[in-house]
C-alpha cells in the first residue's frame, strides 16, 4: 500500500490525535458558572477517547473549579481537575495532552462545576469515539 493510498478524505478534519481506527470524531466546549453542565455524554453503546482538554478558569469569586467524570446517575467516577481558588487570583489555562488518550466508558460523562457566582471555568475537548 503507497502513503496515498493511506490517506483519508478527511484526514485534515482530524484534530490533535488521529486514532488508527473508524472512530468518529468528538470535539466542542461549555462553560459553568455556580452550577453543573453536560460538558460531553456517550453516545449509546460508545466508547470516548479524550486526548485534549483546556481548561480556563475567570476567578471572579472564590470557590472551587471541577472537570470530573461521572456514571449515568451522575456519580463521581474520578476527577480530572479540581482546584479551589481566591477571588480574582488567576490560576491560568490549564492544557492536558494525554500520552494514553483518557477512556470514557459506555454510559458515561465529563462534567464541569463550579459553586461560586462569578467564578466560570470554561472547558474545550478533542477526541473520538468508536
Amino acid at each position: 500500500m503507497s502513503a496515498m493510498e493511506f490517506r483519508e478524505s478527511n484526514m485534515v478534519n482530524w484534530f490533535g490525535v488521529r486514532p488508527a481506527h473508524n472512530g468518529t470524531q468528538i470535539g466542542g466546549y461549555d462553560s459553568a458558572e455556580n452550577t453543573t453542565v453536560d460538558l460531553y455524554v456517550n453516545s449509546s453503546g460508545k466508547t470516548s477517547f479524550i486526548h485534549t482538554l483546556i481548561i480556563c478558569v475567570s476567578p471572579g469569586a472564590a470557590g472551587t473549579v471541577r472537570v470530573y467524570v461521572a456514571d449515568s446517575s451522575d456519580v463521581l467516577d474520578f476527577y480530572i481537575y479540581r482546584r479551589t481558588v481566591t477571588a480574582n487570583n488567576y490560576p491560568g489555562d490549564i492544557v492536558v495532552n494525554y500520552v494514553y488518550p483518557l477512556e470514557i466508558p459506555n454510559g458515561y460523562k465529563i462534567r464541569i462545576n463550579t459553586n461560586a457566582a462569578g467564578l466560570i471555568i470554561q472547558v474545550s475537548y478533542l477526541g473520538w469515539e468508536e
